[in-house]
């Protein structure tokens, strides 16, 4: 029975300090709350919101500030925003297509 007291008791120590620790980074700077948004793929800045919801304020973690981006903003994706895939011979998707369909691409 002592034994499950002792084991109980260094849990709580265990934690209770590493709890201390996060805070006093999280003062100084070293650390700052962030979530990993899978939409773009990096972690970045909670919005308000997120730390009033039970199950999305569990998703906060602390992370150094050099890891962490400002929160983009809902809606906005970066698939959207990159370059148009192209074929190995540098031509548009959809021109290469065409090109296919109506016979008039040479090679391949």
């Amino acid at each position: 029975m002592w034994t499950c007291v002792g084991v109980f008791a260094f849990g709580l120590w265990a934690v209770q300090s590493s709890s201390a620790s996060d805070k006093a980074a999280k003062e100084r700077g070293e650390l700052v709350d962030a979530w990993y948004n899978q939409t773009t793929r990096r972690w970045e800045t909670p919005r308000q919101h997120m730390y009033k919801d039970a199950m999305l304020s569990s998703l906060i973690m602390l992370k150094p500030p050099a890891q962490v981006y400002k929160a983009s903003k809902p809606g906005e994706n970066r698939a959207s925003q990159s370059k148009p895939a192209r074929t190995l011979s540098g031509v548009a998707l959809a021109d290469a297509y065409r090109q296919r369909q109506t016979g008039s691409r040479s090679g391949a």
